[in-house]
């Protein structure tokens, strides 16, 4: 009896571990959302996961977790089932696991396009608040662009804290991401 007691615990806990964050796994993600793409030009795309109607807030939200945030839209989506299938097929555990590398590999993904795109947008960002001082916008506009901006260096500073064996996991793959 106490055999299959520890037998059950570690099938459980391989089946719930945390998928190596590596190339050869981010390959294995990026294959599964293009098959899972495929599911989105079938049923077409869930009209909850295209932004309308979201707040500054929200919208950053999804930005920093773009496929952990979608979690509860999907779950109603009519092709959710091939969904999960695609996704315990291709090696994760469940939606949130594989969701949650997704965020990681998107993060990585974004650090590795901001720093070749954008090395001095910091510079940018800080010349973008001087003449948004100066303008002769309303204190009302001002506001609103100021807290657009700020969610936007906080999109930033989340790139920039990604680490370095992340963003050398994904960078073999930055040219599948690009055409995705």
């Amino acid at each position: 009896m106490r055999a299959l007691f520890f037998l059950l615990v570690l099938l459980t806990s391989t089946a719930w571990s945390e998928v190596s964050f590596n190339t050869s796994n981010v390959g294995k993600f990026i294959s599964s959302l293009s098959e899972v793409q495929k599911v989105s030009d079938k049923y077409g795309h869930p009209d909850s996961l295209g932004g309308d109607g979201m707040d500054i807030k929200q919208s950053m939200a999804r930005a920093q977790a773009p496929f952990s945030s979608s979690i509860p839209e999907l779950q109603s989506y009519a092709g959710y089932d091939e969904v999960v299938t695609i996704i315990e097929s291709s090696g994760f555990g469940d939606i949130n696991q594989w969701a949650a590398f997704g965020d990681r590999v998107m993060r990585a993904y974004g650090a590795i396009k901001l720093a070749s795109e954008a090395p001095d947008v910091n510079e940018q960002m800080a010349q973008a608040r001087k003449q948004l001082e100066n303008s002769g916008l309303t204190e009302a506009q001002k506001k609103m662009l100021l807290e657009v901006m700020g969610s936007a260096n906080q999109v930033m500073d989340t790139f920039k804290d990604v680490p370095q064996a992340d963003r050398a996991a994904v960078k073999p793959h930055v040219e599948k991401l690009d055409n995705l």
